[in-house]
């Protein structure tokens, strides 16, 4: 999966995953809402992972060819 279709995976599925955990919590179902919660801020935090990632990969490989960081991303 390339990177851009990574970010969208984890963004539309971070949103599915908000709508289920405001569904929760309007019904009172706090324990459910409050682990589906985590799991929004987990994948949201991967979208931005993997937004870092494909900016990282693109500078370390096109300006900086023979430094150690631009290795960590081949």
């Amino acid at each position: 999966m390339e990177t851009k279709e990574q970010i969208k995976y984890w963004l539309k599925s971070a949103e599915h995953d908000l709508s289920a955990a405001e569904t929760l919590y309007e019904n009172q179902r706090f324990a459910w809402c409050l682990f589906l919660g985590h799991l929004v801020v987990e994948k949201t935090l991967k979208r931005f992972t993997s937004v870092t990632i494909l900016t990282t990969t693109h500078l370390s490989s096109t300006t900086l060819p023979d430094s150690p960081s631009a290795r960590n991303y081949r």
